[in-house]
């Protein structure tokens, strides 16, 4: 990927977004695409930020696969019987569905990513305390 210029066939440094996604894959593709800019302005393709994209989409399925792992009960799945964190970790994913919805209605994908990277950072604080 070239240096930060605006893209431009007759520059002739357009991005084929096939590239990417057979290096990295469609989801760092798409991740990529939606946090860098806001609707309005013109993404800035670097290698270091589809790089950063792949190491955030990594992270956020290894979350996922850590948070399956710990399972639940259906008793425990009542919140009289969350504990501190799970209450914590509760109020932190409504907050950002909330959040991500509104961002959503609004067009505004990148804050909506946002967002969910804020959501991630709770959820791995909690993953990360023993117990």
């Amino acid at each position: 990927i070239g240096g930060i210029e605006k893209m431009s066939k007759s520059k002739k440094n357009t991005v084929d977004p096939d590239d990417i996604i057979a290096t990295y894959g469609a989801d760092v593709a798409r991740w990529f695409m939606l946090s860098d800019s806001p609707p309005d302005r013109d993404v800035i393709w670097s290698d270091e930020r589809v790089q950063g994209a792949s190491r955030f989409v990594q992270r956020l399925w290894r979350l996922i696969n850590e948070s399956a792992e710990v399972g639940t009960t259906a008793a425990a799945a009542r919140p009289a019987a969350f504990g501190t964190d799970a209450l914590a970790l509760r109020k932190a994913a409504h907050g950002a569905l909330d959040k991500v919805s509104t961002g959503i209605e609004k067009l505004h994908f990148n804050v909506c990513l946002a967002y969910i990277r804020e959501f991630s950072n709770a959820l791995g604080e909690v993953l990360a305390r023993p117990g």
